[in-house]
C-alpha cells in the first residue's frame, strides 16, 4: 500500500514537471500587515504547482515563534491570537517541493490607541494667568503622534510625540494658555493622529472654565435706605464672580471700618435702631481678588438711650467737673440742660451737650436734668452731683462708759460725717507706739473686759479722699491679778548678782510688798517698784520669798523659791563589803556628792602612765569577780555644770602566788656569757606569802665550744667544757644559783656576774 502511495506521488510529481508548470509559494497578506493590540490575525502560506509540499513557519529573529499553525493540503495557517507588541515580527513561510525551496516574508506591525481622549485643566483657569490644559492618550503604541489643539477658529498648536522604549504607555500632552474672561465657555479641543496602514484619529473636547475676581457688585436695601426706627430692613449684597465669593460686611466707626458679618450676601437690621445708622460696607472676596461698594443707611426716630453723666466720676472739692448730656436721635435732638433748685429750675447754657464747673464747690451739688427732643420724640433724664469730702466731725462713744469694772462687757463706738462710705481702723497705744487692732468695724468689742484693755484707743476714719482721726481714754478698774514672782538669774550660783522682781495687774496700781520666808518668820524687804536685789547671793539667800499685791480692791500673794548652785562637794567613796578583799569576791566602789544639781561621775585607776578613765556616768563600779590586778589607787570625780571634785582611795586584792614565771636571758648560753635569770609572779602579799606557794623550775644549758662552732647564731651561747670536769663545774654553779633563787624574794630578776661564775 505505501509503495502504491509514493508511487503516485512520484508519478504526480513527474507529471507536472512534464506538464511545464514550475513550483511557487504565495503568502497572504503580502508585504506588511497592521493589526491591533488584542485583535487576531491570520497569515496563509500556499504552495503551487507541488502536490505534497513540505511547510514550516518561523520568524526572522532569535524569537520563539508564538501562535497556531493549522495545514490543509498545500496551504499553511498562522493564526497570532491575540495580537501583542511583543508578536510585532517578521515572519518567514519556508516550503520544499521536491528538491526545491522556496520562503516568503511578511512584516506585522502592532498598534495601540483608545477611541477617546481626556482633557483636564492643572489647577484652575484663571483670567490674566498662565494656565495648563493636558491632553491624556491612554494606552499608546508606538508613541509617534502628530497632537492638534483647536478652538472654534480652527488650529492652536500641533505637536509631535515620539517615545522608542518599544512599550505601550499613556502619553500626556499640555497645551499653555492665559485665559481672557470672553474665553470662558469656549470649547477646546485635543486631536490625536497616528499613521499605520491609515491615518487613525481620535479627540477629546473641554469646555473651558476661566476663574475671575468679583464684579458688578452691588447692595440693595429692603425696604429702602431710610427707615422708621423699630422696623425691619436688610441689606443684600450681589457680585458676579467665577470662582466662589465670600460676603464681609463692615460698618463705619469713629474707629474706622469695622467687620460686623460675614459669609452671609443679606445682612439683617431687625428692628432697627438708631444706632443702625451710618456708612455699610459690602465686600465681595474670591482666591483672584475682591471688590467693594458702600451705601449710607439711615434710621430715623426721636431721642432714646438720653444720657446724663458728670467727668470725674468721683467729685471733690475744687476738682475741674463737666455734666455731659448724649443722645441717640435722626435727626439731631436739641439738647437742654436744667438745675433743679429749692426755688425752681434754671437753665444752664451748654456747649455741645456740655457744661463746666471749673473748681466745684459743695454748693454745686444736687440734681441736674437733661431733656433731647426733635419732631419725633423728647426724652429727659436726670442725675445728682455729688461733691465729696474727707471724713469729718469724728466721735468715739463708750458702752456703757468710758470707766468699766473689769468682767464687764463694753464697747466703742465710732462715727463720722462723710460724703461716701468710710473704712474705719482701730489702734491702741502701747509702749512701742500706735498699733492696729481691728480694721473695717465701726465698733470695737471689749467682752469681758480685762484690766489690760485699760489705755488711750485711736479711731481712723478713711475714704478716698483722705483721713481723720479722734481718741479716747478707756479705764478697767479691778483688783491684782496674774501676779508673778521671778528671779534673774534663773539658775543662781554663789557669788552672782539676783534681783527678786514682783510684777501684776491692776487698775488702779497696786502696793507691792516682798518678804522672805524664815524659820523665825517672815521679814519685809526693802524692795524698789517690787524688785529686791543681792549683789553677791550666798547658800545662806537660798529659801522662799513671797510677793503681796493689793489695792482697794483686791489682794494677790505668790511665792517663789531661791535656789542657790554650788558644785559637788563631799565627795565619798564607799567600798562593799570592804577596801580590802580575796581575790574572786564579787566588789564594787560607790560615789556619792553633795550637788545643788545632778552630777556626773568619772571613775579613773592610777596605772604606770598615770590616771586612766575606766568608767563614765555609773555611781557604782562594779569588779566581780576581783583579781589581783584590780588592787591600786581609784579616784571618783563627780561633775556639774558649776564645777567638779574628787576623791580617792586605796584597793586590795589578797591572793596567792599565780602566774609565776621563771627566765633566762639569753635563751642560749655559752662560756663568758653575761646572763640573767628573772621571776615573775602574781600574788598579793607578794612572793611566798601565807596564802600559798608556787615553785617554778627551768634549765639552763651551757652549749660546748663543737656546738657552739655549728650554731647558725653562736651570740648567747655559753661554751661548753672539754672535759668532764668542765661539765662538773657547770653543774655546781647551777645548783648555787637554784638555792639563791629560793632564798630569796626578788620581785624582778637577779643577775649573775662573770665573777661569781
Amino acid at each position: 500500500m505505501a509503495s502504491w502511495k509514493l508511487s503516485l506521488t512520484a508519478a504526480l510529481a513527474l507529471m507536472f514537471l512534464l506538464s511545464g508548470y514550475a513550483f511557487d509559494l504565495e503568502l497572504t497578506p503580502r508585504g506588511e500587515v497592521w493589526s491591533r493590540v488584542g485583535e487576531k490575525v491570520a497569515l496563509s502560506c500556499r504552495a503551487k504547482n507541488c502536490p505534497s509540499p513540505s511547510v514550516k513557519w518561523d520568524v526572522v529573529s532569535d524569537r520563539l515563534l508564538a501562535g497556531t499553525v493549522r495545514g490543509q493540503d498545500s496551504e499553511s495557517i498562522f493564526t497570532i491570537d491575540p495580537v501583542t507588541v511583543e508578536k510585532e515580527q517578521m515572519y518567514r513561510c519556508t516550503a520544499k517541493c521536491g528538491g526545491k525551496r522556496k520562503q516568503r516574508n511578511l512584516s506585522l506591525h502592532v498598534y495601540s490607541l483608545r477611541d477617546a481622549v481626556t482633557l483636564e485643566t492643572v489647577g484652575s483657569l484663571q483670567v490674566g494667568r498662565k494656565g495648563t490644559v493636558r491632553c491624556i492618550v491612554p494606552d499608546v503604541y508606538p508613541v509617534h503622534l502628530t497632537v492638534q489643539w483647536l478652538n472654534e477658529t480652527g488650529v492652536l498648536e500641533t505637536q509631535e510625540v515620539h517615545d522608542h522604549t518599544g512599550e505601550i504607555k499613556n502619553v500626556t500632552v499640555t497645551y499653555e494658555l492665559t485665559p481672557e474672561l470672553q474665553h470662558s465657555g469656549q470649547k477646546l479641543t485635543c486631536r490625536v493622529n497616528m499613521r499605520t496602514d491609515e491615518e487613525l484619529q481620535v479627540e477629546g473636547t473641554l469646555t473651558l472654565d476661566v476663574h475671575y475676581p468679583p464684579r458688578m457688585i452691588n447692595i440693595s436695601a429692603k425696604p429702602s435706605l431710610t427707615v422708621r426706627e423699630g422696623q425691619d430692613a436688610s441689606l443684600t449684597c450681589t457680585a458676579d464672580g467665577n470662582s466662589p465669593v465670600t460676603i464681609v460686611w463692615s460698618k463705619l466707626s469713629a474707629d474706622g471700618w469695622s467687620m460686623i458679618a460675614e459669609n452671609q450676601s443679606t445682612y439683617q437690621l431687625s428692628p432697627t435702631r438708631i444706632e443702625n445708622s451710618g456708612a455699610y460696607r459690602c465686600e465681595a472676596i474670591n482666591e483672584l481678588g475682591k471688590s467693594t461698594t458702600e451705601v449710607e443707611f439711615h434710621v430715623q426716630g426721636g431721642p432714646r438711650d438720653t444720657r446724663l453723666s458728670v467727668t470725674p466720676s468721683a467729685v471733690k472739692e475744687g476738682d475741674y467737673v463737666t455734666i455731659s448730656c448724649t443722645t441717640h436721635s435722626n435727626p439731631p435732638a436739641r439738647l437742654v440742660l436744667r438745675r433743679n433748685l429749692t426755688s425752681g429750675q434754671t437753665e444752664l447754657k451748654l456747649e455741645n451737650g456740655t457744661f463746666s464747673i471749673r473748681a466745684v464747690q459743695l454748693a454745686d451739688g444736687g440734681w441736674y436734668q437733661c431733656e433731647a427732643s426733635n419732631d419725633l420724640g423728647t426724652q429727659t433724664i436726670h442725675t445728682e452731683l455729688i461733691v465729696q469730702y474727707p471724713p469729718k466731725r469724728i466721735n468715739i462713744s463708750a458702752k456703757p462708759s468710758l470707766t468699766v469694772r473689769e468682767g464687764q462687757d463694753a464697747s466703742l463706738t465710732c462715727t463720722a460725717d462723710s460724703s461716701s462710705p468710710v473704712t474705719i481702723v482701730w489702734s491702741k497705744l502701747s509702749a512701742d507706739g500706735w498699733s492696729v487692732i481691728a480694721e473695717n468695724q465701726s465698733t470695737y468689742q471689749l467682752s469681758p473686759t480685762r484690766i489690760e484693755n485699760s489705755g488711750a484707743y485711736r479711731c481712723e476714719a478713711i475714704n478716698e479722699l483722705g483721713k481723720s482721726t479722734t481718741e479716747v481714754k478707756f479705764h478697767v478698774e479691778g483688783g491684782p491679778r496674774d501676779t508673778r514672782l521671778s528671779v534673774t538669774p534663773s539658775a543662781v550660783k554663789e557669788g552672782d548678782y539676783v534681783t527678786i522682781s514682783c510684777t501684776t495687774h491692776s487698775n488702779p496700781p497696786a502696793r507691792l510688798v516682798l518678804r522672805r520666808n524664815l524659820t523665825s518668820g517672815q521679814t519685809e524687804l526693802k524692795s524698789e517698784n517690787g524688785t529686791f536685789s543681792i549683789r553677791a547671793v550666798q547658800l545662806a539667800d537660798g529659801g522662799w520669798y513671797q510677793c503681796e499685791a493689793s489695792n482697794d480692791l483686791g489682794t494677790q500673794t505668790i511665792h517663789t523659791e531661791l535656789i542657790v548652785q554650788y558644785p559637788p562637794k563631799r565627795i565619798n567613796i564607799s567600798a562593799k563589803p570592804s577596801l580590802t578583799v580575796r581575790e574572786d569576791q564579787d566588789a564594787s566602789l560607790t560615789c556619792t556628792a553633795d550637788s545643788s544639781s545632778p552630777v556626773t561621775i568619772v571613775w579613773s585607776k592610777l596605772s604606770a602612765d598615770g590616771w586612766s578613765v575606766i568608767a563614765e556616768n555609773q555611781s557604782t563600779y562594779q569588779l566581780s569577780p576581783t583579781r589581783i590586778e584590780n588592787s591600786g589607787a581609784y579616784r571618783c570625780e563627780a561633775i556639774n555644770e558649776l564645777g567638779n571634785s574628787t576623791t580617792e582611795v586605796k584597793f586590795h586584792v589578797e591572793g596567792s602566788p599565780r602566774d609565776t614565771t621563771l627566765s633566762v636571758t639569753p635563751s642560749e648560753v655559752k662560756e663568758g656569757d653575761y646572763v640573767t635569770i628573772k621571776r615573775t609572779t602574781h600574788s598579793n602579799p607578794e612572793g611566798s606569802n601565807d596564802l600559798g606557794t608556787k615553785s617554778i623550775d627551768t634549765n639552763l644549758t651551757v652549749q660546748e665550744p663543737d656546738a657552739v662552732a655549728k650554731a647558725e647564731s653562736p651570740v648567747g651561747v655559753i661554751a661548753s667544757a672539754y672535759t668532764g670536769a668542765a661539765m662538773g663545774s657547770v653543774g655546781l654553779v647551777l645548783s648555787g644559783l637554784y638555792y639563791i633563787y629560793r632564798r630569796t624574794n626578788v620581785k624582778n630578776s637577779y643577775q649573775m656576774s662573770n665573777d661569781i661564775l
